[in-house]
This record gives structure tokens, sequence and C-alpha cells, in this order.
């Protein structure tokens, strides 16, 4: 989101629900707790694979 603000570029983004992360670099500059959360769940479902 930084480097995207310092080069003026404008976007827009609709997303319809919680757990939609895929625009997350380019709107934030952290995750959000429904990514973290999300992500959390299936790294630890691979890793007890």
């Amino acid at each position: 989101k930084s480097a995207i603000d310092k080069l003026y570029i404008d976007y827009n983004v609709w997303t319809v629900g919680e757990y939609k992360s895929f625009v997350e670099p380019i709107t934030r500059d952290d995750m959000s707790a429904e990514d973290r959360e999300a992500s959390g769940q299936y790294l630890g479902a691979r890793w007890d694979a």
C-alpha cells in the first residue's frame, strides 16, 4: 500500500464478505484479523498433515 500511495495510483476494490484477503497487499500494510485467522487455520492444517 505504501508504494502505491507514493506513486499516486488510484484503485477501486469491491469485496463481499469478511474473508477476502486477495487485495490486502494493495490495500493494507498489515494482515487483517480475518486473514490472520484463515492463514493460521490453513497453515495449521498443512503442518499437521
